[in-house]
């Protein structure tokens, strides 16, 4: 797929075989599981679980839901993610079901990528020393430096209005 989105062979392969074989119904199941999942965190795929051909459902689930983060990540068109899903072989309908679903969702999911965004702690100092191992029966390092290096970190913090805060 030539695209600036980095889709795993797992994911294209899920799109491909699992989606497309799947009924509307299963489809739809999934798209709406998708969609609570955005919406509440808390909310689980067990509905997913009792169906028969599981398997497929987890497949054809992940392969979507990754598609949906991934597309939103990279903050890809419409055109774009129906270009991706045509290249799967996918009918207009299902295309048009599933951008539905990207297009309800894209700012809930781009609030929920920010707010849990990997933050990397704030180095306020940082420590090291060197020493050199002559001869040890521990290692298999003899006779090479041995850097030690030791770093002071501070986290961001939430306020109780749900902001964030400076580093503390």
């Amino acid at each position: 797929m030539k695209t600036l989105m980095k889709l795993s062979t797992e994911i294209c392969t899920g799109l491909k075989r699992a989606v497309s074989s799947l009924s509307d119904d299963k489809l739809d199941l999934i798209l709406q599981n998708l969609s609570l999942r955005v919406e509440d965190h808390s909310s689980t795929t067990s509905a997913l679980e009792d169906e028969n051909g599981a398997d497929v459902l987890k497949q054809a689930y992940a392969a979507l839901f990754s598609l949906i983060v991934e597309g939103v990540r990279w903050k890809e068109d419409d055109f774009k993610i129906k270009d991706i899903l045509k290249e799967c072989k996918l009918s207009d309908s299902r295309i048009a079901k599933i951008l539905n679903t990207l297009g309800k969702q894209r700012i809930p999911l781009q609030i929920s990528l920010k707010q849990s965004n990997a933050n990397f702690p704030h180095i306020f100092d940082v420590t090291w020393k060197m020493n050199f191992i002559f001869k040890s029966s521990y290692s298999d390092i003899d006779g090479k430096a041995l850097y030690f290096i030791n770093f002071l970190v501070g986290k961001q913090k939430k306020n109780t209005d749900g902001k964030l805060r400076v580093w503390s």
